[in-house]
């Protein structure tokens, strides 16, 4: 039996305790505080029942949604366990630390930005993927900084990267100067203003 499988049979459990208990108190006329308890510990058996695992994926893109809300700064584990409505302790198993929140964080954004199809026409084509980048910027504002900031590339921050290098590939750019407009390209694109014009 899964872990996922053996949580819900214990849950399930745990609700039909406390129904059997709640209607024992009701019908017998128990102590009202008692009857206040039983339902508090009902309510929690069936949102826990009711909640979907906790997966890297979900932290991350819960990492997002929190940084777009509140900004980057209000990002903590804490507030990111209260998020997602588990202890910050939770976290630990589907990330290292706050660093592993903020690069895998940017990969989700990253993965945000729609890669052209090659069309022949490289600059059209670095054009479509400039706006689109832009475009995901507009919507995490608190992105571009950090991009900046972190060391480490995930798979769809190397997946842009490849996109780029294919474009300038079909372009009239020799392989040494690809590299360099790669890094101004991403530098570029890492300081555009995020406020709508």
């Amino acid at each position: 039996m899964k872990n996922a499988d053996l949580l819900i049979a214990v849950n399930t459990v745990w609700v039909v305790i406390a129904a059997v208990l709640l209607f024992t108190v009701y019908v017998y006329g128990v102590n009202v505080e008692l009857q206040r308890k039983l339902v508090k510990v009902t309510e929690a058996a069936f949102s826990a029942e009711r909640r979907a695992p906790l997966t890297k994926e979900r932290v991350l893109r819960a990492a997002v949604d929190l940084a777009d809300r509140d900004g980057i700064d209000a990002l903590s584990m804490r507030k990111l366990g209260q998020e997602l409505g588990v202890e910050a302790m939770a976290l630990y198993r589907h990330v290292r630390n706050k660093d592993d929140i903020l690069d895998g964080a940017i990969d989700v954004v990253v993965g945000e930005i729609d890669i052209p199809r090659p069309t022949g026409d490289w600059q059209r084509s670095m054009r479509t993927l400039a706006l689109a980048a832009r475009q995901v910027m507009l919507r995490h504002p608190w992105a571009p900084p950090v991009i900046v900031e972190r060391p480490e590339i995930g798979p769809s921050t190397l997946r842009h990267i490849n996109a780029v290098m294919e474009i300038l590939r079909g372009g009239p750019v020799t392989s040494n100067r690809r590299a360099g407009c790669q890094g101004r390209t991403s530098r570029f694109l890492s300081r555009m203003p995020t406020h709508r014009q």
